[in-house]
């Protein structure tokens, strides 16, 4: 079982988690990369991103579109990992870490489960990758939280 893996299934809750590091060595990109180039380079190197992430993930999409309260939004990644039954969020940010980006993604995980988990799915999770010693963020999705999607 990955890193990844076996963080979640050791917790049921993954909230403010931090995996470190994660190896993106395999990553040829420039100091200044933005995030477009980092998702490319993920996407471009994507059996290598899965056996980095953890054994289970299949891959969906990359900007995979969900509608929420009518506007359009889009995730960086989509994943579903199928031992652990649930779709997994990634959101990519070639910036420190900020509070404000757990916040976006809860309101993905949020809109995630509303529209795409099966019932006999477990609640999804969330990863963001940034540029920080912390480089993963995790979060699981919380019943708790209300947002209308």
């Amino acid at each position: 079982m990955g890193k990844i893996a076996s963080l979640f299934a050791r917790s049921s809750f993954c909230n403010n988690s931090v995996v470190h590091p994660y190896n993106f060595g395999f990553l040829t990109l420039t100091s200044d990369y933005v995030e477009r180039e980092l998702e490319k380079g993920l996407v471009d190197n994507l059996e290598k991103l899965i056996l980095e992430l953890g054994r289970g993930f299949a891959y969906i999409g990359r900007q995979y579109p969900i509608e929420i309260a009518g506007d359009d939004y889009y995730l960086d990644m989509l994943f579903y990992h199928i031992k652990l039954r649930c779709f997994c969020v990634i959101e990519l940010k070639t910036t420190e870490f900020k509070p404000e980006h757990a916040g976006k993604l809860n309101f993905y995980l949020a809109a995630v489960d509303r529209q795409l988990r099966h019932p006999s799915d477990n609640p999804s999770i969330g990863m963001i990758i940034c540029r920080t010693k912390k480089v993963a963020f995790m979060l699981q999705s919380r019943k708790t939280m209300r947002t209308k999607c």
